[in-house]
């Protein structure tokens, strides 16, 4: 059996036919080649007033990746960051002094990866101290 996180649009309407004519979770998750879990969790996420249908289903599945894709953190947090870098503070200080002032912690591996893909860039150059508190 396929263990995939989510139905393919493709799989949604014959799910929504298979429920219809009265074939249960198991059932259907054995006529679509998935996992039980993937039915159940496809029908509790996608559920309307109106039960759960493939077009809906579909349309509430996009929408949830379109909002997952956005940044997590913003510009002016980034932008604090690179201050406290260019101050000569290590990632794993500046993530307690964000958290400290209340702010949206970031973690040391991202301020890592954030000055790596930085330098890729060739970015701003950015204190050797900073960069060497974080590989030692």
């Amino acid at each position: 059996m396929k263990h995939d996180a989510q139905l393919t649009q493709e799989q949604r309407y014959p799910m929504d036919a298979y429920r219809k004519a009265g074939l249960n979770q198991t059932e259907t998750a054995k006529k679509l080649r998935v996992d039980k879990s993937t039915i159940s969790r496809e029908i509790r996420r996608n559920r309307g007033q109106r039960g759960d249908r493939a077009q809906q289903a579909q349309k509430r599945c996009l929408d949830r990746r379109a909002e997952s894709h956005g940044s997590r953190i913003g510009v002016s947090d980034w932008q604090r960051v690179e201050t406290l870098i260019r101050q000569e503070w290590s990632p794993a200080e500046i993530r307690e002094r964000l958290a400290r002032e209340g702010q949206r912690p970031i973690s040391h591996e991202w301020i890592d990866q954030y000055l790596k893909r930085d330098r890729q860039d060739r970015g701003d150059p950015v204190p050797v101290v900073a960069l060497s508190a974080t590989t030692a």
